[in-house]
């Protein structure tokens, strides 16, 4: 059977501040004894994509260091505070020629296997505009072919991601868990959703 992900990359944008989180950082911080970033990447492991890319930007060394056990790809923003757009453009420019590519978040680990391993039932081409929503709410991963890579690369930055890609052009939707949309953001994030384990596995 054909790998429909062998072609794609999966970029992690992991860039951000933390700035709700106090004197911790959201992607250090573990569950389970795993940091955060770790259960992620762990996750996109298990998934056969051509590339995997993690954008840094706040804690880049210590983020490094983490990761270093696993074979991604990993490219600093070094304007990671100009907002997700600026992460979003850093990874575009490092995935390869004429490859489309999976957005997915630094601070979302929960059931992250069983929501990329969705979109196999998908169509998946160049053209590709596909985003994670739960009961219409939008959520991540999303799917972006490479027939938008140029409008990403010439694109203002902002907070927003690429989800002015999704306002300007038709794009399908795929169901997805509510873990699609659980951030890690605040200490009370972690009481809230820390104890779900189980969920960072699958």
């Amino acid at each position: 059977m054909m790998n429909p992900f062998s072609e794609l990359s999966c970029l992690c944008l992991a860039a951000g501040r933390s700035s709700r989180m106090g004197d911790d950082h959201k992607l250090l911080k573990k569950i389970g004894g795993i940091s955060v970033i770790e259960i992620v990447v762990r996750q996109l492991m298990t998934i056969p994509f051509g590339e995997v890319i993690v954008v840094t930007g706040a804690r880049a060394d210590e983020i490094r260091q983490v990761l270093k056990p696993y074979p991604v790809r990993i490219v600093h923003n070094d304007d990671y505070s100009m907002g997700l757009h600026s992460s979003l453009r850093e990874g575009v420019k490092a995935t390869s020629d004429n490859v489309g590519f999976f957005i997915c978040l630094g601070d979302q680990p929960f059931s992250l296997t069983e929501r990329l391993l969705s979109f196999a039932e998908m169509e998946l081409n160049r053209f590709s505009l596909i985003r994670s929503v739960v009961a219409g709410i939008p959520g991540h991963p999303v799917l972006v072919g490479s027939d938008y890579k140029n409008e990403i690369l010439a694109g203002m930055d902002r907070d927003s991601g690429a989800s002015y890609l999704f306002q300007k052009y038709d794009f399908e939707t795929l169901e997805q868990p509510e873990a699609a949309l659980w951030d890690l953001d605040t200490p009370e994030d972690f009481e809230r959703y820390g104890s779900l384990r189980s969920l960072t596995e699958r």
